[in-house]
């Protein structure tokens, strides 16, 4: 009998814990065709799948509509937190853009506010890439509820 290294959950052969989502070290990375797991025919891995979900909005959503994709707690984390961001932004922006009669004040806060999204963005999927699912401020914490959800 195996056990989740991080909330102690019964893990009788699955990759991901089903309680809290965590990676189960020392399973296959092969599914059972042969084809690394979470990644169908395309061949990639799990956390080039969650980096490419930071690409646009639309590899976010491919991976929630289609299989095996959304079945994948990692992917499905990062998509959910890539379209939270994607909101936000457009959000902001739109924020920033209501200054726009302040001209100067509305070109240095857009600047700001796009150089702090595309650090975010940055940051999430370079982490996704490394395999972690690190939670941005206040967006990681509806992706994890929506993910896991």
């Amino acid at each position: 009998m195996r056990y989740c290294d991080k909330c102690g959950a019964e893990v009788s052969g699955a990759r991901y814990c089903s309680q809290c989502g965590a990676h189960v070290q020392g399973t296959s990375p092969l599914g059972p065709e042969g084809i690394p797991f979470g990644s169908g025919s395309v061949g990639l891995s799990d956390n080039q799948l969650g980096a490419l979900a930071y690409v646009t909005p639309i590899p976010a959503i491919a991976f929630l509509l289609f299989e095996p994709y959304r079945n994948i707690p990692f992917v499905r984390f990062h998509s959910y937190q890539s379209l939270f961001l994607t909101f936000a932004a457009i959000v902001l922006m739109f924020a920033t853009g209501i200054l726009s009669i302040f001209h100067f004040i509305q070109a240095l806060l857009g600047t700001l506010v796009q150089l702090g999204l595309f650090a975010f963005w940055a940051l999430a999927a370079y982490r996704a890439w490394l395999g972690e699912e690190y939670e941005l401020p206040v967006i990681g914490e509806f992706a994890s509820r929506h993910a896991r959800g």
